[in-house]
């Protein structure tokens, strides 16, 4: 028995489609957390099929190539990995991940004084100036002074002034604030003395020209002084002061006048000054004598005699009398009585 067989040949086409891929982030990326103003880091991603991910960024950052620099303290950091796929593997599904972002701390902020020594003065008020150096950022600097303290601080372009409207002590910070990329920053301290000024006395013009005065005299001093305060005068010697109303009370000592002054919250004390005024005896009022009689009749036994009688005159000084060389009389004082008494005829 023959068969006779035959065969059928079949075809199909077989489609192999490209494997999927998945992106993720390496460690470190993942790790990275909140990063501040200006900080600058590398990221990666890993793709499951080996391939390169290609990488973009938005919001407060720029990138270049895998390195990341922080623009923004305020804007968050997007970042994004794409990986487009290829031969065998299909494109990845992209991934981002989102950096918080914060200010940065500004470099260190310093303050500086031209002087920190002032003497006070009343005009024109004293000054120094101040010097800022460091900090980041925008922000425009601030001023503040301690509370209570004699001074004031004044910016004028870039000229910073410091004015002292009393003496005492004066402390004061710079600060600059945030600006959104940096922290505010305060400035160490810089405290600035400053001293009461020195201040000078001198006798007025008319004081000055006082010269001699006499027993009795009253004469009005007076003396000045730098600061514009009011001099104490007090006196010694032969003279005594109410005021400013001298009393010449000896013509034989001199009176010494001398000013003081204490000074005060922005002044020294003064360094003394005197004056010392020459003294003379004063004239005295008038002496007048008088005779009981003036016209005696010669007597031997008893003698004729009169009275004299003075009047006027100042001070303590004792009267005394005298008579011509050859007068025939003589002068005897018995307690407030002055006898004239004739020792021989007139002639």
């Amino acid at each position: 028995v023959s068969r006779d067989w035959s065969s059928d040949v079949c075809s199909s086409d077989l489609t192999i489609l490209p494997a999927v891929q998945t992106l993720t982030w390496d460690a470190p990326t993942l790790a990275l957390g909140p990063q501040a103003f200006g900080a600058v880091f590398n990221i990666g991603a890993i793709s499951s099929a080996g391939l390169t991910p290609a990488y973009s960024v938005r919001g407060g950052c720029t990138l270049a190539g895998q390195v990341v620099t922080i623009t923004s303290g305020a804007t968050a950091c997007l970042l994004n990995a794409t990986q487009a796929g290829g031969g065998n593997f299909a494109a990845a599904l992209p991934i981002a991940l989102n950096i918080a972002t914060a200010p940065a701390a500004q470099a260190p902020l310093t303050l500086a004084a031209a002087a920190t020594a002032l003497t006070y003065s009343a005009a024109p008020l004293a000054t120094t100036t101040l010097t800022t150096g460091g900090g980041s950022g925008t922000g425009v600097v601030t001023y503040t002074v301690g509370a209570g303290n004699p001074c004031t601080v004044t910016v004028t372009g870039a000229v910073v002034t410091v004015t002292a409207s009393a003496a005492g002590t004066c402390t004061i910070t710079a600060t600059k604030p945030t600006d959104g990329n940096f922290l505010a920053a305060t400035s160490n301290v810089v405290t600035i003395t400053i001293s009461p000024a020195a201040q000078a006395l001198a006798w007025d013009a008319a004081s000055v020209a006082l010269g001699t005065q006499t027993f009795g005299a009253v004469v009005t001093v007076g003396a000045t002084s730098s600061a514009g305060l009011v001099p104490t005068i007090t006196a010694a010697g032969g003279c005594t002061i109410a005021g400013a109303t001298v009393t010449i009370t000896s013509g034989t000592t001199a009176c010494v006048l001398t000013a003081n002054q204490a000074g005060g919250p922005n002044f020294l004390a003064a360094t003394a000054i005197t004056l010392t005024l020459p003294v003379a005896a004063a004239a005295q009022v008038p002496l007048t004598l008088a005779a009981g009689s003036t016209a005696l009749t010669y007597s031997a036994a008893p003698l004729a005699s009169t009275t004299l009688t003075t009047g006027g005159g100042s001070g303590m000084g004792v009267v005394a009398y005298a008579t011509a060389v050859g007068d025939p009389c003589t002068i005897a004082v018995a307690g407030g009585v002055r006898s004239e008494e004739h020792t021989s005829e007139l002639q």
